[in-house]
């Protein structure tokens, strides 16, 4: 599982490093980074809202299968599921975005703690042994890493490098990420963890948890309302939530924090613009005029097979009556 977390990290490290050498400041690239990667999920993000509006159309539908089959549970997954395919809802839609959301977070949580080997790319083995001649506990210690530039930010001197097989421009890579303060963001260490109320790095704490409330209070109440269910409260809802962000906060580097932050800060705006274009009412009407679009395709393939087996028939205009008032005429005239 390590190797896999590993591997998504150093993907997404290469999008870091990018990002890094752009602007010399590693919070810097977290933002963009960010930026980067809520607007690559605006198609899943689109995809989820379209299912949501699906079901929300579907809901009264269900209601009646429910009422209709009452505690025969098997006829009414089964109704269900026709349902589901007739209409073309996938049961998958809703939990496709949480899914694919989370190798990111788990690949910038593994570029975090491993900048070095993930961000900068710089070979394993001769990092575990620099962390072994500064004294650096390697064994069972995920944040190894960390603990080494903290190190290295004592003393980042050529002579610590030397016969460990570090290359030149390995050694520049690292001397400038340290020396030049690019993990100092508005004064805070992003490779620290956050300590209640013990150091700078609690101040992202703070802001990740306002970030996270008003982001979702504003999402819900202005922008896409949630559905009361009985006995659920949606405040309490979000504070639980909000609590739970805020105490995983303080259990990984303060660079997480940021993009939490970040991406809270963010989601309202995606949100009002993707539910402006795919709120429910609008992805109603539209699945309604596709329906009736498919009904008339279909009457229209009725009629015409009808057609062809009556073979075509064409109207001409009826001379019978002419012929008659002609040999009428004649009559009269004998």
């Amino acid at each position: 599982m390590t190797a896999i977390f590993d591997f998504i990290g150093s993907i997404f490290g290469y999008v870091l490093e990018w990002f890094y050498d752009l602007t010399r400041n590693y919070g810097v690239a977290i933002i963009l980074f960010t930026i980067f990667t809520r607007i690559i999920l605006i198609p899943i993000t689109v995809s989820q809202q379209k299912s949501s509006a699906k079901m929300a159309r579907l809901r009264p539908k269900m209601d009646e299968l429910k009422q209709k089959y009452g505690n025969d549970r098997d006829k009414y997954n089964e109704e269900v599921s026709k349902l589901y395919q007739k209409e073309g809802v996938s049961t998958s839609g809703g939990c496709l975005p949480m899914l694919i959301q989370f190798p990111i977070i788990i690949g910038l949580f593994s570029a975090m703690r491993q900048p070095l080997s993930l961000v900068l790319h710089q070979s394993k083995d001769v990092i575990v042994k620099l962390a072994e001649k500064l004294g650096v506990e390697v064994a069972k210690n995920a944040y190894y890493e960390i603990e080494l530039i903290a190190k290295l930010k004592e003393n980042c001197s050529d002579a610590v490098f030397e016969g460990l097989g570090f290359t030149d421009v390995a050694i520049d890579k690292i001397q400038n990420m340290i020396e030049g303060g690019a993990f100092n963001f508005l004064g805070i260490d992003l490779l620290s963890t956050p300590e209640f109320f013990g150091n700078k790095a609690f101040i992202l704490t703070v802001a990740v948890v306002i970030a996270q409330f008003l982001s979702l209070y504003i999402t819900q109440k202005y922008i896409t309302p949630m559905q009361q269910t009985p006995g659920c409260n949606p405040i309490f809802m979000n504070i639980g939530l909000t609590a739970m962000i805020g105490w995983f906060s303080l259990q990984f580097p303060a660079a997480i924090s940021l993009y939490y932050t970040i991406s809270s800060a963010i989601a309202p705006a995606q949100s009002y613009f993707v539910n402006r274009f795919y709120n429910a009412a609008r992805l109603s009407a539209l699945a309604e005029a596709k329906r009736m679009a498919r009904i008339k395709q279909d009457e229209a393939v009725i009629i015409d097979s009808v057609n062809a087996q009556k073979g075509k028939k064409e109207f001409l205009p009826d001379y019978s009556n002419i012929n008659n008032d002609d040999a009428g005429k004649k009559k009269k005239k004998k």
